[in-house]
């Protein structure tokens, strides 16, 4: 947000990504801290088997990139069986 830095700092812990996040507005301090569950691509294609879906496609950006394990991210693309 314009006027506004973050301060963000990563870490895994504990099979999960650990986000904290920190930044001042209008004077005030805020600080969040958000945790994710790291869930790799053998846990999403079971997941998506078991609930009737197919997986289309796999990138591993925002910019539809191939996907690999040092990937900054997981895109599946998945369509529902009939």
């Amino acid at each position: 947000m314009e006027g506004i830095t973050f301060h963000i700092e990563k870490a895994i812990r504990e099979d999960k990504i650990c986000k904290h996040i920190s930044f001042e507005a209008e004077g005030k301090s805020y600080d969040f801290e958000e945790r994710v569950q790291l869930i790799d691509l053998n846990d999403f294609e079971r997941m998506l088997k078991t609930s009737g879906f197919r997986l289309l496609e796999l990138f591993g950006n925002y910019q539809f990139e191939s996907y690999d394990e040092a990937s900054n991210r997981l895109i599946l693309i998945a369509k529902k069986t009939k």
